[in-house]
């Protein structure tokens, strides 16, 4: 049997720390690029929530001009059925869908606005995307809440519509 010497055990054991040390060297980097490739991937998340919360906001917007296109021909048919198209009320009822219109398009515009044509979304820091994200997802609350109250007239308006129809179809 062989007696190791002093410096046989103090090699030995350099060796075993420089590789303890390199293995803590590769894990710490490991977990820094682990880290790094997590935040990318968040920020990408939060591009693309922006980018579809902007195009859901922009189609509730068309939809919501629609909307009032739809309900502004409503408004007339049922003036003319109860002959009042062109009196100050009827004129009331459509200036007011006018300006839900007015509202959607101010929100419409405050959302193209948001959106930086200087610089692409993927240039602004986490922060702002952030923000951003937050801004456009209130907007397009406050337009599904405009939408929902307008569906709601549009049926009332409807059903009004339909009284009235039933009503002139039983008088001829």
């Amino acid at each position: 049997m062989r007696v190791r010497g002093v410096y046989e055990t103090f090699g030995l054991s350099a060796l075993i720390a420089m590789l303890s040390a390199f293995a803590a060297w590769r894990s710490a980097s490991a977990s820094r690029m682990l880290a790094k490739k997590t935040a990318e991937v968040e920020r990408q998340r939060l591009i693309l929530s922006v980018a579809r919360i902007a195009q859901q906001t922009l189609s509730k917007a068309g939809s919501l001009r629609q909307l009032c296109d739809e309900i502004k021909v409503t408004y007339d048919a049922l003036a003319t059925f109860n002959g009042s198209y062109g009196s100050s009320r009827h004129k009331l009822f459509k200036d007011r869908v006018d300006s839900n219109r007015a509202q959607g398009a101010a929100i419409t515009a405050y959302i193209e606005n948001s959106i930086p044509d200087e610089k692409p979304i993927d240039a602004l820091a986490d922060g702002e995307i952030s923000d951003l994200l937050l801004k456009l997802t209130m907007k397009r609350e406050e337009l599904i809440e405009l939408s929902d109250v307008l569906s709601q007239e549009k049926m009332e308006l409807k059903s009004q519509l339909l009284i009235y129809q039933e009503q002139a179809a039983r008088h001829q």
